[in-house]
């Protein structure tokens, strides 16, 4: 089937790839829609639209939308026209794994996926994910290693084994890979340097965590505002910086993710009720981060807290269907 696909299509499905690496998904999703109009039958395409509509979804309010029934879709069009080549179950499995919590199908997909091709990094990564989600911690380090060994020039893959590592709480090896990817990208700061942020956090290098920090929200925030935040933190230490955080925070955390990223502020500067309803109204709207509930370290201080339980059990009802498979 492949060998009748038109060149012009081929070059927007290789720079829609291109693309989806840097984590530019708007450019990544034109790019496949492009060769999809080209060849409609192109079932690698489909499977990279999967992708970029996900990553697109994770990039704007995190939450699965209208993006993400059409990323399933897509996915779904591209096995069916392809029922041996892994891209589409891969994409399947990845879009279950973050937003559907289909755990057991997810597993399924990928490693479905990974049996067609060992050496496909995006399932790789993605099995990681899943296997940390579902509390396979060393299974999940040993994917997200054979990701970058299959694609170690990967700006996503090295950038993706970083925040394994880091829910793994193996910070220095964190730290290694997001040196590592502003070392393959270094324009992408919003997506590298609040890692190594919350990374330098739990090494409790808060001078460096703020610093990070700020470098991130350069694309978002005026330089007044950021001043504001470097004073706020030389003047009241790292409680006041996250309280001033949290105030230019307000007007964005009605939805999706952006509640859990200020239930994270909320925990950090103990006020746990706020921070536990923000993260169960994260968890209603199928934010993505909700997956790594069990083992995000910035959650800590909130784990022996019977509502925390609650939010576990509503967000792991279906993790106790996963059943471990061992790929290598």
């Amino acid at each position: 089937m492949s060998a009748d696909i038109p060149e012009e299509a081929r070059e927007q499905y290789q720079r829609g790839l291109y693309l989806f690496d840097r984590r530019n998904a708007v450019a990544s999703t034109a790019a496949f829609r492009s060769a999809i109009a080209l060849a409609p039958h192109y079932a690698l395409a489909y499977a990279g639209l999967a992708q970029s509509l996900d990553a697109q979804a994770k990039l704007s309010d995190g939450v699965p939308g209208v993006l993400i029934p059409e990323a399933i879709g897509a996915a779904t069009r591209s096995i069916a026209l392809d029922p041996e080549s892994d891209a589409g179950y891969i994409a399947l499995g990845s879009i279950q794994t973050a937003f559907t919590w289909q755990w057991r199908e997810a597993e399924h997909n990928l490693t479905r996926g990974l049996q067609l091709n060992p050496q496909n990094a995006l399932g790789r990564i993605w099995y990681a994910v899943l296997l940390q989600s579902t509390g396979r911690e060393d299974q999940s380090v040993e994917q997200a290693r054979l990701a970058v060994a299959a694609a170690p020039l990967s700006f996503f893959m090295v950038r993706m084994q970083g925040s394994v590592f880091y829910f793994a709480h193996w910070y220095d090896e964190a730290q290694r890979s997001l040196q590592r990817a502003l070392e393959i990208t270094p324009q992408r700061p919003n997506v590298v340097d609040n890692w190594i942020a919350l990374v330098d956090e739990q090494r409790g290098l808060y001078d460096d965590a703020v610093s990070h920090d700020l470098l991130s929200l350069q694309q978002t925030l005026s330089p007044d505002e950021i001043v504001r935040l470097r004073l706020a933190y030389e003047q009241t230490g790292w409680r006041g910086y996250w309280r001033t955080r949290l105030q230019q925070m307000q007007p964005g955390t009605k939805q999706g993710c952006r509640l859990y990223i200020a239930s994270l502020a909320y925990a950090r500067v103990e006020d746990r009720d706020r921070a536990l309803d923000l993260l169960w109204q994260a968890a209603e709207q199928h934010c993505f981060w909700m997956g790594m509930i069990r083992v995000d370290p910035a959650l800590t201080s909130l784990r022996n807290d019977k509502r925390f339980l609650a939010i576990e059990r509503f967000v792991e009802h279906d993790a106790s269907d996963t059943t471990p498979t061992a790929l290598h």
